[in-house]
């Protein structure tokens, strides 16, 4: 599996009273957003899965590159809850059914619909908005011989979902810019606490002026 970790651009800062979940994009955000996506398409050989935090900074980012994949992005619920943990969880997840599919989806009302795959997508918030009828096409990305996903999110979740997988702990010396990412390749299955990727590259969005 390729993996590529990517924080949200730069945010309007919040307002009294507003929820941190409904900050967007600043204009500096989207202009430095869009400069970074649009150079890293040129290097992301198609197919790829992109899973989003349900934030919207990170949902515009998510959008962003979407549109330069040509891939409608994925929210995942998991994804936004300042976890690196339930971040390597959702990959593991990934790997293992080809959904990112918490442990314990499910539970609770409606859990008898866990068998059906688009269940799973409604129970995790996956797909949430327009065109996400195409779940199936979305599934199909994964059939190939190498699996290809984008995580976008926050700090310190990625940073330290990095250092884990790149050396089986965290320890705070990894840290993306916003609008930065990190590609990384599994060697192994993924856990928690164990190092499982090697390092292909990590950018800056000061690298594509």
């Amino acid at each position: 599996m390729r993996i590529i970790f990517f924080r949200h651009g730069i945010a309007r800062d919040r307002l009294p009273r507003q929820d941190d979940a409904a900050r967007p994009l600043s204009e500096e955000g989207v202009l430095k957003t869009t400069r970074v996506v649009a150079a890293l398409a040129k290097f992301m050989d198609a197919p790829w899965v992109i899973l989003t935090s349900p934030k919207l900074r990170a949902r515009q980012t998510a959008a962003l590159l979407g549109k330069q994949l040509h891939v409608e992005p994925r929210v995942v619920e998991a994804l936004g809850v300042g976890s690196a943990e339930q971040v390597v969880r959702v990959l593991a997840a990934l790997e293992r059914s080809g959904e990112p599919e918490l442990p314990g989806a499910g539970a609770g009302p409606g859990a008898g619909e866990a068998r059906d795959p688009r269940s799973r997508l409604r129970g995790q918030g996956i797909g949430a908005g327009p065109g996400t009828g195409s779940a199936r096409a979305q599934r199909s990305r994964l059939c190939g011989k190498e699996t290809k996903v984008v995580i976008v999110g926050h700090e310190p979740d990625l940073g330290e979902a990095i250092e884990m997988l790149l050396s089986g702990r965290t320890g705070g010396w990894l840290e993306l810019k916003k609008a930065g990412a990190a590609c990384v390749r599994t060697t192994g299955p993924i856990r928690w606490g164990q190092a499982c990727v090697n390092l292909l590259w990590l950018t800056t969005p000061g690298l594509w002026k």
